[in-house]
């Protein structure tokens, strides 16, 4: 299977053309990550953004201010981590693979570019980050 029919079955890229495809696939790089690897530790400034492809991770963020952890688990294709600087600033995290996993990293400035270019992705984006912005908050208000 090509790189761009593989990055196709991805919720977080179904909708793009085959030329946006194609630009994804020149300009990330899909890693092969082993059990129990550590994609980004606790207050290291994140400068992709990652995509899970395949696997399972654990994302753990340290909300400032909150006694408990957010502990966030998920094998869902799409599922992503990384870009948003005011939220790390606020909750750092740290991010784990639970089993041998297949990764997207793409380049900041890559992810800014297809954003610019109305990729279709701003959508899915925002969806995920409204229903994550809830659970910190639900969480917040819990723990105070």
């Amino acid at each position: 299977m090509e790189t761009g029919d593989f990055l196709k079955q991805n919720p977080l890229f179904n909708a793009f053309s085959d030329k946006q495809l194609l630009f994804l696939a020149l300009n990330s790089k899909v890693l092969n990550i082993q059990k129990d690897s550590y994609l980004r530790v606790l207050d290291e400034k994140p400068s992709d953004f990652l995509v899970l492809l395949e696997g399972e991770w654990l994302m753990e963020r340290k909300i400032r201010g909150v006694r408990e952890p957010y502990v966030y688990i998920s094998e869902k294709p799409g599922s992503w981590h990384g870009g948003i600087d005011m939220v790390d600033m606020i909750a750092p995290a740290t991010v784990k693979v639970l089993r041998d996993s297949q990764i997207l990293r793409i380049p900041k400035d890559v992810m800014h570019d297809m954003i610019r270019r109305e990729f279709p992705i701003t959508l899915y984006i925002l969806e995920e980050l409204r229903d994550g912005v809830i659970e910190f908050l639900d969480m917040i208000r819990r723990n105070k």
